[in-house]
């Protein structure tokens, strides 16, 4: 499992995709923090046995939480 990081409206968006156990399928998986010092950041997990590959699965999870933290600013 290798993390990756990106910045988005002032949010760090740190995210990874793990394959699930005893399965052909990958979850993504992201922890969502307003700046970058924030201890206690929001979870979000993508749905399971739904992406067939890790980029699938990244895609995914980057796009949810853009959209969640777009929703912040409605």
């Amino acid at each position: 499992m290798q993390l990756a990081r990106e910045s988005y409206r002032a949010h760090l968006i740190v995210w990874w995709a793990e394959k699930i156990p005893g399965t052909n399928f990958w979850k993504g998986r992201a922890a969502i923090s307003e700046g970058y010092g924030k201890l206690n950041p929001n979870r979000l997990e993508g749905p399971d046995s739904c992406f067939e590959t890790e980029k699938e699965a990244r895609d995914y999870i980057v796009q949810a939480a853009k959209e969640w933290i777009d929703n912040r600013f409605k």
